[in-house]
């Protein structure tokens, strides 16, 4: 009988540090959010250099512009964002005006889904991929552009990928 008590009682060890091993590996993909844009790794890339590469090649920062903690409300008809205070501020903090274009991918669930970028409001170019406006009003609203490209085909900005997980955050409004 305490062979058998001693047996179980290793048994319940043993899965109890399974379990919190395994809890533990799983930690980053919990904390990954849900949606974001990132800026790139290398900041002298622009959009356009980017537009026949993968995706998947790019480096992106390990720095976050915006997710989905930082958007009060995103309307999904026409791709406008309500950022928080802090959010605003940390976008107007990268000084994005001062420089012609700097690209972002925007991200849903730990999958790359298109590349954009921040773009001056002054450009007479209106370029192919998805942009957002280099200076933000003062209600913190910010467009998601669709570009030159969604005229030929799908807008990217409409991936399903990217709505469902706006969805599941209680962000979405149609």
């Amino acid at each position: 009988m305490k062979l058998i008590r001693n047996l179980f009682f290793l048994i319940l060890v043993f899965v109890c540090f399974y379990t919190v091993a395994c809890s533990d590996s799983k930690s980053s993909d919990q904390d990954a959010p849900l949606f974001a844009i990132y800026l790139l790794l290398d900041e002298s890339v622009s959009a356009f250099d980017l537009r026949q590469d993968s995706i998947e090649d790019i480096s992106i920062s390990n720095s976050i512009v915006i997710t989905e903690e930082d958007i009060i409300s995103y309307g999904w008809s026409e791709h406008e964002i309500l950022l928080s205070e802090n959010a605003s501020s940390r976008i107007k903090a990268l000084n994005i005006e001062e420089k012609e274009a700097l690209p972002f991918i925007v991200v849903a669930g730990n999958e790359r889904i298109y590349i954009g970028s921040f773009w001056s409001p002054y450009s007479s170019y209106a370029p192919p991929f998805p942009t957002i406006s280099s200076w933000l009003p003062r209600d913190s609203r910010l467009w998601i552009h669709s570009g030159t490209d969604s005229a030929y085909g799908d807008d990217v900005r409409n991936d399903n990928r990217v709505y469902q997980v706006l969805e599941k955050a209680g962000i979405l409004i149609q």
